[in-house]
């Protein structure tokens, strides 16, 4: 049985057209009504394909991501103005949470999947991304997400290696402010001098989490996080 997307949906993507070819659009439209559908199951090209009917190629769609002659950026930049447009934001101030995330996987033939650490699930076979969240007035969207891969497996694949800290400063140079104000949320991992320069560079607050081991300099003298809160204490 073949499920057809409602009309409103077909309206609604249907403003993705520009940004994709005619067989692009299929499959997006394909892909984005199969994830709606399949809800909290787990998602994969099969399921999505099962669900949208028997007649969308699993090739085609497997094609679309792994192959892919779309721009992610078109595509969120597009999401991105539709949402701006029916959506109230604030013109004051906006906020944009950086953290990264590990996505399990079940199989090595994943391009750049390798065993990485979760402070969830420990250390487990899956993809570590850098993402990024926009929060503003009723706003709430993933606007940026960053594939890391280690030494040795960008070595493999001739890729140039980046660190965390380095996809981060990239999420934080492409971030496009649309208020006055616009706050960095991150964590101890990147709470240090890079990101903190990259944000004051760019006229950006910041509101990070230090590691109480963490080296600081107050004062003219260096110290630990932890000493200077006992000197602010007193």
């Amino acid at each position: 049985m073949v499920i057809v997307p409602p009309e409103r949906l077909n309206n609604l993507l249907g403003r993705f057209r520009n940004v994709l070819s005619k067989p692009q659009f299929e499959n997006f439209r394909s892909v984005m009504f199969g994830l709606i559908i399949s809800g909290y199951k787990e998602h994969d090209v099969k399921s999505m394909k099962d669900i949208v009917g028997e007649t969308k190629c699993q090739s085609s769609i497997n094609r679309f991501f792994t192959s892919p002659s779309w721009n992610l950026d078109d595509v969120m930049k597009c999401a991105q103005e539709i949402i701006f447009s029916t959506v109230r934001h604030d013109d004051n101030m906006e906020f944009l949470i950086i953290d990264d995330t590990v996505c399990k996987k079940y199989g090595i033939q994943s391009e750049m999947v390798c065993y990485n650490h979760s402070t969830v699930l420990g250390t487990v076979l899956s993809h570590d991304y850098v993402t990024a969240f926009y929060l503003c007035g009723d706003i709430c969207l993933p606007s940026s997400i960053r594939l890391y891969g280690n030494p040795r497996k960008c070595n493999e694949k001739d890729i140039q290696f980046r660190t965390k800290i380095q996809l981060c400063n990239e999420i934080i140079d492409e971030h496009r402010p649309m208020s006055k104000k616009t706050v960095i949320l991150i964590d101890s991992w990147y709470t240090g001098k890079e990101v903190i320069s990259n944000c004051r560079k760019r006229g950006y607050h910041w509101i990070g989490d230090l590691k109480p081991n963490r080296i600081i300099l107050y004062d003219g003298k260096r110290m630990h996080v932890s000493d200077l809160m006992n000197i602010l204490r007193k």
